[in-house]
């Protein structure tokens, strides 16, 4: 028997082959691009819905919002908001090939999900580095969440 993961033919008309399979070896078994584990020094072999730094994000969460899962202080925020001339502008920070969809709401008993959708969805293609978007003051509170997603 071969155990390189050659092709061996061990019996005359018949074919076996030793190894391992992989249809896209750059996607772990969880479902998350290699490259990501290995950026983050992560097993390949955790769950996707782990928690490695503890912050309420799973794994999958922290790789769609591309934030460090090492890293308790690693979020996805909206790092700029600014009410100027009857509109709130909104700025956070992007990357390629994800979807953001931007939802208001005057309360936060509302179902988030269920919140109005002002913007989106965008795909950040080409890629930019943020986007800003610009939204009418006509709500006396506002209470603004940005999804993102991939594609």
């Amino acid at each position: 028997t071969n155990h390189n993961g050659n092709v061996t033919n061990t019996q005359q008309g018949v074919v076996q082959a030793q190894g391992v399979l992989y249809l896209n070896p750059s996607i772990a078994t969880n479902g998350i691009p290699v490259p990501f584990h290995l950026q983050h020094g992560i097993d390949t072999n955790l769950s996707a819905s782990s928690n490695s730094d503890g912050d309420l994000l799973s794994l999958l969460e922290e790789y769609i919002a591309n934030t460090d899962p090492t890293e308790t202080d690693s979020d996805f925020l909206i790092p700029e908001i600014v009410h100027s001339n009857g509109m709130i502008k909104l700025t956070w920070e992007t990357n390629p090939n994800r979807v953001y969809q931007v939802r208001c709401d005057s309360s936060l008993t509302n179902i988030p999900s269920a919140w109005p959708v002002v913007f989106g969805p965008w795909t950040n293609d080409p890629p930019v580095a943020a986007k800003s978007h610009e939204d009418p003051a006509t709500l006396t509170n506002a209470f603004y969440l940005i999804e993102v997603s991939l594609p």
